[in-house]
């Protein structure tokens, strides 16, 4: 259910480089940037230095913020991270949390009550992929090329905001490219086999003080806003949000835009992703397969498709058997 004061905007920030930056138009980062200009800490997901873990930190100065910037797609880990907000809210500083709904909901339910000095946000989720599948996509990386990954760009606008790629930088300074969707591992992730189980019935949207995604289909919804750098669709969802909101407003070019439009390309504002018929093989699969196998086997979205690689499933399996 939509709540009364939700607005929904298309925004771009004024600096591109912001932008260049960011997965989308940069709304994340003037968001965190005004926390952090009142001595305010910010809290968001991190890669480790080997890309095979994504863990909550917090930060507490721009030389940071790159590292908890860009969206990424596996699950994080969120340790002991809401004591530590616990215990930053009592100081009276403020405190902008960005997550997924759930993780959003986990922490206020942590908290039992509402504290002034807390902004939450959340990313409008698809869904959570494996973190597993994503150490086997990386293990089958290094191996093909023999070198270590040192770091993951899931949303490169290499080629442009629309048509994002995936890259990947090597040791030696090599940089893998690859379109989102001829990416094995993100396709993946399209096809909905990897997610969590929650994510197939998720309770926890629009739960946040702010809700930031992508402005897909922005040529129909906002077309002056359509340059191809990325644009933030933002939902302000209570008056926090909307303060925050009208802090860091001058710094973006924006359009309000109708809710009803905005979910018709975010269908994920409000209902969950369809559990595919093949979820419960893929993760059996995923325990005993290489990953290049897995993917060859479930990375096609389509009905057709899926039916051919059952029938290999199979008749794989009858070989491995004998």
């Amino acid at each position: 259910m939509i709540r009364k004061e939700t607005t929904a905007f298309g925004v771009n920030a004024k600096d591109d480089k912001i932008r260049y930056e960011s997965s989308s138009g940069g709304m994340f980062s003037l968001l965190a940037m005004e926390v952090l200009s009142i001595g305010g800490v910010i809290c968001g997901a991190a890669l480790s230095d080997d890309c095979r873990t994504l863990t909550h930190v917090i930060i507490n100065n721009l030389d940071e913020l790159a590292k908890i910037r860009k969206s990424k797609y596996f699950q994080s880990r969120i340790g002991d991270i809401y004591g530590k907000i616990l215990d930053i809210l009592n100081t009276g500083k403020m405190v902008l949390f960005s997550g997924t709904p759930c993780q959003v909901a986990g922490l206020k339910k942590f908290l039992r009550k509402d504290y002034s000095n807390l902004i939450t946000i959340e990313v409008i989720c698809h869904g959570v992929p494996s973190s597993k599948l994503w150490r086997k996509y990386l293990d089958w990386i290094e191996k093909k090329y023999g070198k270590n990954v040192k770091s993951v760009n899931f949303r490169s606008k290499k080629d442009s905001w629309e048509r994002f790629g995936v890259v990947e930088k090597l040791d030696d300074e090599e940089y893998i490219y690859n379109h989102h969707r001829d990416n094995p591992y993100f396709a993946l992730f399209l096809s909905n086999c990897c997610l969590r189980p929650s994510c197939y019935s998720c309770q926890t949207k629009k739960i946040a003080d702010i809700s930031l995604g992508d402005l897909w289909g922005i040529e129909e919804i906002a077309p002056d806003l359509d340059d191809g750098k990325g644009t933030s669709l933002v939902l302000i969802n209570s008056e926090k949000g909307k303060r925050i909101w009208e802090k860091v407003k001058s710094k973006t070019v924006f359009q309000e835009i109708l809710y009803e439009r905005a979910v018709e390309n975010n269908v994920c504002i409000e209902r969950s992703v369809l559990k595919p018929t093949l979820r419960d093989t893929f993760f059996g699969d995923m325990n005993r397969m290489q990953f290049g196998q897995l993917a060859f086997m479930y990375r096609y979205p389509t009905l057709k498709l899926k039916v051919k690689h059952i029938i290999k499933i199979v008749f794989m399996r009858k070989l491995g058997g004998r």
